[in-house]
């Protein structure tokens, strides 16, 4: 596993084969991969890297709490069966500390209705099932731009404006 502060790691030779998939990735989002699986992880991570993201994989969820706490993310790939704290425990923890600051997309292999019922409860923005597809992975993170924007222009109408002219009048 990396080490938290290692984002930039160099990618593995991987070729994509649907051009949509690449076309997803219009911006470059800051994403934090959880899965206990370092295979996943490892291979989603890749996948994202690959599409031009600034990609962390992490193991469990309260390395991802403590990464977030760290340096805010711009999206979070989430598996639901972590050991210790879970998914949808740490979408919640998330969701109560940080709002709609981030995207919080579940990756697992649980398909069932009252399972998915708890995702959408916790906050999760998109609900995908393993495998999923490299179009579904990458649409679910290039969306954490629009978040990411909305949010900015919802803060600069927050700020009162300020006024950057001197006062030329005589005294």
């Amino acid at each position: 596993m990396s080490h938290p502060a290692d984002y930039g790691m160099r990618p593995r030779l991987l070729i994509l084969e649907s051009h949509e998939a690449t076309k997803a990735a219009t911006f470059m989002a800051r994403v934090l991969v959880v899965d206990d699986n370092p295979d996943v992880a490892d291979t989603l991570a890749v996948l994202l890297q690959v599409s031009g993201h600034e990609v962390l994989p992490l193991d469990n969820g309260f390395a991802a709490l403590s990464e977030v706490n760290r340096r805010l993310p711009d999206a979070i790939v989430l598996d639901i069966g972590l050991p210790a704290l879970d998914g949808i425990h740490v979408a919640r923890r998330l969701r109560q500390h940080y709002g709609d600051s981030l995207r919080l997309v579940a990756c697992t292999a649980y398909n069932d209705d009252r399972t998915r019922r708890k995702m959408v409860e916790a906050g999760f923005d998109v609900v995908l099932t393993k495998p999923a597809s490299v179009d579904d992975l990458l649409n679910a993170i290039a969306t954490a731009n629009v978040r990411r924007n909305h949010l900015m222009d919802r803060r600069r109408e927050a700020r009162p404006a300020r006024c950057l002219s001197r006062d030329t009048s005589p005294r």
